[in-house]
């Protein structure tokens, strides 16, 4: 008796039918306009005022449903310090990330099938192999 348990037969097959399959990846296009700007609220002279900040913080991202490996990797302005979120941020990030498109993913290319048999040639008939030659008694 094996101290193993075996696994469930179907299992294994669906595990096989997953790995056999590729899987396409979803591509990003960045849209043409520009990122926007950030803005954030000050105080100033004892009324709140609004003005361009350093950048989105991670939390305005999040509400925006903005990937974060996009936002780095299109050069969208970041503030790691800023933890405040404010709508307008969230909504105009994402206004500008409805205007991004999914590329289609490529189609799986098919599974290479094993080469089909060639017919096989007719054998070429061996050249007959050499005499030997008496040795000369004397």
């Amino acid at each position: 008796m094996s101290s193993k348990p075996k696994a469930h037969p179907t299992k294994k097959a669906a595990v096989k039918k997953a790995e056999a399959m590729p899987v396409a990846k979803v591509r990003w296009l960045k849209p043409v306009a520009a990122p926007p700007r950030a803005v954030v609220s000050t105080r100033h002279e004892g009324e709140m005022i609004s003005r361009d900040g350093r950048g989105f913080s991670m939390g305005e991202l999040e509400s925006a449903e903005f990937p974060q490996a996009l936002a780095r990797s299109w050069s969208v302005p970041l503030d790691v310090m800023r933890r405040s979120v404010l709508e307008a941020n969230v909504e105009s990030l994402k206004g500008w990330f409805a205007g991004a498109r999914k590329e289609k993913p490529e189609e799986p290319k098919p599974a290479k099938q094993e080469k089909a048999e060639k017919p096989e040639r007719a054998e070429k008939p061996k050249k007959a192999a050499p005499k030997k030659k008496k040795a000369a008694t004397g």
